[in-house]
């Protein structure tokens, strides 16, 4: 995991503690609904990113927050890694387009939820387990929220460059796995997302040569 997504995560936390509170919202009347920030950018980095150690990643974060919180220990640690577990799910299934990341944030943000909660009534057995209403709310503001900070990391991922058009077929949308990396230039290797599922889409076998790189000249 690169020292800037590390930096980003981090920042996570110390927002979640500073303005967590100032997001709270209603939906349909009911709530207020707190979001977790941290668990947001967690599934977003998730998606966009490859392979890594997100689990422990994720329960690293989760002890930290729980540290800053007064809720049980593991509550967050749960949370944080049903929710990247999730998000990783729907990388691998090649989540690349906005409904179906949408969609994987929804069910990352709901399972984050359902295990924090169930973690917490295991400690608290004596209080009442957070309803499924609870659960719902935050995972859909928590989704919407999501959706914002992918546009923002994509952004900030930049454009692919015009000399490098070429590189990368439209067809493949990402899917352009490490073995084949060679055969992208080294100066359009921003071109290739890092979300990618680690297998060629069937149109787009053969468009990207596995033995040599590809000549723009040529193009």
């Amino acid at each position: 995991m690169k020292p800037p997504l590390v930096l980003l995560l981090l920042a996570s936390v110390a927002f979640q503690v500073l303005a967590g509170p100032l997001y709270e919202v209603e939906l349909a009347g009911r709530g207020p609904f707190a979001p977790d920030f941290v668990l947001v950018t967690l599934a977003c980095a998730r998606l966009l990113r490859g392979p890594g150690p997100w689990l422990l990643a994720a329960a690293a974060l989760g002890l930290v927050a729980d540290a800053l919180s007064l809720d049980p220990w593991g509550a967050h640690a749960a949370a944080y890694a049903a929710a990247a577990w999730v998000a990783g799910l729907a990388a691998r299934a090649g989540a690349a387009s906005w409904p179906p990341r949408a969609l994987a944030l929804l069910l990352a943000a709901a399972s984050g939820g359902a295990a924090r909660a169930g973690a917490m009534w295991a400690w608290r057995q004596d209080s009442a387990m957070p309803g499924l209403e609870s659960v719902a709310g935050s995972a859909v503001w928590e989704a919407a929220l999501g959706l914002v900070v992918l546009a923002l990391l994509d952004a900030a991922r930049g454009t692919v460059p015009r000399s490098c058009r070429g590189a990368v077929p439209r067809s493949c949308r990402g899917a352009v796995p490490r073995s084949c990396r060679g055969a992208v230039p080294r100066s359009c290797r921003g071109a290739v997302p890092r979300s990618c599922p680690g297998r060629l889409v069937a149109p787009a076998r053969g468009e990207v040569p596995r033995s040599r790189p590809v000549d723009l000249r040529s193009r």
